[in-house]
């Protein structure tokens, strides 16, 4: 029932195709070697997310940082 009230962003076709060339990416390397380390490629994916969604790096850096 709530997550019908989360904000979706509309991304545009780039920012699409290159979420998906990383998601591909990712696929690709893990299909070689399961234990790939695809850690930067995440990262990358969650950085593009988080500014479709207009977060500042501040903010970024508060959600990302471990």
């Amino acid at each position: 029932m709530y997550v019908s009230q989360i904000p979706i962003p509309r991304a545009t076709t780039e920012q699409q195709a290159a979420i998906a060339a990383l998601v591909e990416a990712i696929l690709e390397q893990k299909e070689r070697d399961a234990a790939a380390d695809v850690g930067a490629l995440e990262a990358e994916i969650d950085a593009r997310v988080a500014r479709l969604y207009g977060l500042s790096d501040g903010e970024m850096k508060m959600m990302f940082d471990e």
